[in-house]
C-alpha cells in the first residue's frame, strides 16, 4: 500500500527527489555516465536512468489504456509482478544502445509527461483507491506515479552515490 500523496505533497517529493538525483549527476563525467557496473547487475548510470524512463512509460501507458476504454495488463503484457526481473532486464536490453543523449532527452521529457499526468488528473480521482481498473484495490494513482518517479529517483540516486564514493 502507498502513501496516497495529495497533488502538492507528490509534486514536492517528485521535485526533492529529482534534484537530489539531478544533482549527484551534475558531478559526473560523460564518460562515467556509460561506465558499467554501477548496480549488482552491472548497469550503467545511463543504464539507470533508461530503467526510470521504462518504467514511467509504462505508467503513462497505463494511465492511456484505461483512458481508450481498456484495461491495461499489469505491469506490462506477458509479464505478471512475480516477472518484474525479467520485465527489468527487458527494460535495460531496449534502452542499453541507445546513445546518452538519446536517453538524457527521455529522462527530461517523460519526467515532464509524469508531471503533466498529475496535473491533468483531478485531485480526488489521483488519491482514490478503485478509481482507475488498473490500479487495484491497495494503490491510487498518487501511489503508482510516486513509486515510478520520487521513489524510482531515490533508489537512482542511492545506487549512484554508493558507485561514486567507491571509485
Amino acid at each position: 500500500m502507498g502513501k496516497r500523496l495529495k497533488k502538492a505533497e507528490l509534486l514536492r517529493e517528485i521535485a526533492v527527489e529529482r534534484e537530489k538525483l539531478d544533482s549527484r549527476l551534475s558531478e559526473l563525467k560523460l564518460r562515467q555516465m556509460t561506465t558499467a557496473d554501477v548496480t549488482k547487475a552491472g548497469w550503467s548510470v545511463k543504464d539507470i536512468l533508461g530503467h526510470l524512463i521504462g518504467w514511467q512509460e509504462l505508467n503513462l501507458s497505463w494511465h492511456e489504456i484505461e483512458l481508450g476504454g481498456e484495461t491495461p495488463k499489469l505491469p506490462a503484457p506477458g509479464f505478471g509482478w512475480k516477472d518484474v526481473p525479467m520485465l527489468n532486464e527487458q527494460i535495460y536490453r531496449t534502452h542499453q544502445r541507445r546513445s546518452l543523449r538519446s536517453v538524457m532527452g527521455d529522462y527530461e521529457k517523460y519526467h515532464q509527461k509524469m508531471l503533466d499526468l498529475i496535473e491533468s488528473v483531478p485531485e480526488k480521482h489521483l488519491v482514490a483507491i478503485g478509481h482507475f481498473s488498473w490500479t487495484g484495490k491497495s494503490w491510487s494513482l498518487s501511489d503508482y506515479i510516486c513509486a515510478n518517479t520520487a521513489s524510482h529517483y531515490r533508489w537512482a540516486t542511492k545506487h549512484i552515490r554508493q558507485w561514486n564514493r567507491a571509485q
